[in-house]
């Protein structure tokens, strides 16, 4: 992932929300959806459908810390249009 945005929500929903308000201010500043959230090490790793062609993976990562989302688009799906 080459531009990303990282996200903090401490709420106490579940991942997969929490990944989908991300996913939402992603949208919003780069007019595309994501494909791709690196989250903290502790969390599984899951796809959540955004829309009913896209989804994003949910992956979890050493170097992100907890409440944390870094969130981008994935190297070979930059090529995707505009939702």
């Amino acid at each position: 992932m080459n531009v990303g945005l990282l996200w903090f929500d401490d709420s106490k929903r579940p991942i997969e929300v929490r990944a989908i308000g991300a996913a939402g201010a992603y949208l919003a500043k780069h007019n595309r959806w994501p494909t791709l959230c690196q989250v903290h090490q502790d969390h599984r790793p899951a796809v959540v459908n955004l829309d009913p062609k896209t989804s994003m993976r949910i992956v979890p990562s050493q170097y992100i810390l907890v409440d944390h989302f870094w969130i981008g688009e994935n190297g070979e799906d930059n090529s995707r249009g505009k939702p």
